[in-house]
């Protein structure tokens, strides 16, 4: 009864704040695996709007910058035009990634830095930005070239 509605509250707290359950996997799991009332919450919680559009906009982010890369990849080989469009989408995206990074790191504050993860997007938003700045630079080069 009033526990398990007390737990759920804690467990639904953590979970929306992105903090990560420490221990979930060893007591509460099974607290919320005996426990319908607390699953219908959890549910509840995951099927919010605000969640699940934050994940499916990171996926298409993702998904973006890999097509993204690809197509620059081809072009930058192939001698091709349309560079120009592909760095403006780099550049988005990393804004994207960016504003991301943002807004975990003032919602988890001191635990953003415990997370191993988080380094690695930083590491792949400076990738995407070094990418798009250098092929942006080869290209006004040989532009340069071509022209004189």
């Amino acid at each position: 009864g009033f526990i398990d509605k007390y737990l759920s509250q804690i467990i639904l707290s953590k979970f929306l704040e992105g903090q990560r359950l420490k221990y979930f996997d060893l007591k509460l799991h099974r607290i919320v695996a005996h426990n319908a009332e607390m699953q219908a919450v959890l549910n509840q919680a995951c099927s919010d709007r605000l969640p699940v559009i934050t994940f499916v906009m990171d996926f298409y982010a993702h998904t973006a910058s890999l097509i993204t890369l690809f197509i620059l990849t081809e072009n930058h080989l192939g001698l091709q035009d349309g560079y120009r469009t592909c760095v403006i989408m780099l550049y988005f995206l990393a804004g994207y990634f960016i504003l991301r990074e943002i807004i975990q790191l003032l919602s988890a504050r001191r635990l953003y830095w415990n997370d191993t993860w988080n380094y690695a997007d930083l590491g792949r938003i400076a990738m995407i930005l070094v990418l798009a700045h250098t092929v942006e630079r080869i290209e006004l080069l040989e532009q340069n070239v071509d022209e004189g």
